[in-house]
């Protein structure tokens, strides 16, 4: 086991921390983020949708 982060990210996410929170808070879809590109993913998308699993309601 190494310290820290080993390898690279399979997934990569910007955002602003506004619409980040609305995200995480359920108040605005992750389709409507990238659709107004407030939300850039670099990677799978499908990698998007087991990350939001993370966060129950």
């Amino acid at each position: 086991m190494q310290p820290g982060h080993v390898g690279k990210a399979d997934l990569s996410i910007t955002a602003d921390a506004t619409n980040w929170l609305r995200f995480l808070a359920k108040e605005i879809s992750v389709a409507r983020l990238i659709l107004t590109r407030t939300l850039k993913l670099k990677g799978p998308v499908r990698l998007m949708a087991a990350f939001g699993k993370c966060f129950p309601s």
